[in-house]
């Protein structure tokens, strides 16, 4: 932040997995380690673990499904906060023999976000759902298009304000990335997002983009 550098952060993680295909069926398991400092003070980690599995039905269509476990871990005057989440979810992917090669991702999760420290109104179950669509214009030119959905419900009211929180967040993603070499290769991101809720004070607008360069070495 160039005038309030109290709000600047450092994100560290490591991810780390192993993944077994047999046949159709492809499974994969992951455990993840993340840090948030804000002002080069921790103010969260982020330890978890899921579980994939994917299978391919034909050689256009593919089923999946995840199950995921986090503990959050908040410091300072924030530990009230600390909470469980575990989260399911399944999949569905169609590929379309077409010009510019369409690729359709549909997914659908549910999640609990329960409070460690037994404050109700910080627990919450979270549904989602998500659309993504992919084609490849031209060679060496890949785009898609995302589209995402959460409702939040909280689990009990906010003794101060004597409501229970109700959030809706929707948001619109798009990427265009340009192969340079089989190597080397240029991505751009843009992310236009808004939260809904009931109580004002959590209301939002979030825009992000994004220019990425990659390099794979194969």
């Amino acid at each position: 932040y160039n005038n309030h550098d109290e709000f600047d952060q450092n994100n560290y993680g490591i991810l780390g997995g192993m993944s077994y295909l047999r046949e159709n069926d492809l499974f994969r398991i992951s455990a993840s380690y993340n840090t948030l400092d804000v002002d080069n003070d921790r103010f969260r980690n982020v330890t978890a673990a899921t579980g994939e599995w994917t299978r391919q039905l034909d050689e256009l269509q593919a089923l999946s499904g995840f199950v995921q476990y986090a503990d959050l871990d908040y410091d300072g005057v924030n530990d009230v906060r600390d909470s469980h989440l575990y989260g399911v979810g399944a999949g569905y992917r169609r590929a379309f023999i077409a010009p510019g090669a369409p690729l359709l991702s549909l997914s659908a999760s549910y999640a609990k976000e329960d409070n460690r420290k037994d404050f109700d109104e910080l627990s919450r179950d979270i549904w989602s759902a998500r659309a993504v669509i992919g084609v490849t214009p031209a060679p060496k030119w890949a785009l898609n298009l995302g589209v995402t959905y959460q409702y939040s419900a909280y689990e009990a009211e906010i003794p101060l304000l004597a409501t229970t929180r109700r959030d809706n967040y929707y948001a619109a993603d798009f990427t265009a990335s340009y192969a340079f070499t089989r190597s080397f290769s240029a991505r751009l991101e843009g992310l236009v997002s808004k939260n809904d809720s009931n109580i004002e004070l959590f209301e939002y607008r979030r825009n992000v983009s994004a220019l990425k360069f990659r390099y794979d070495f194969k």
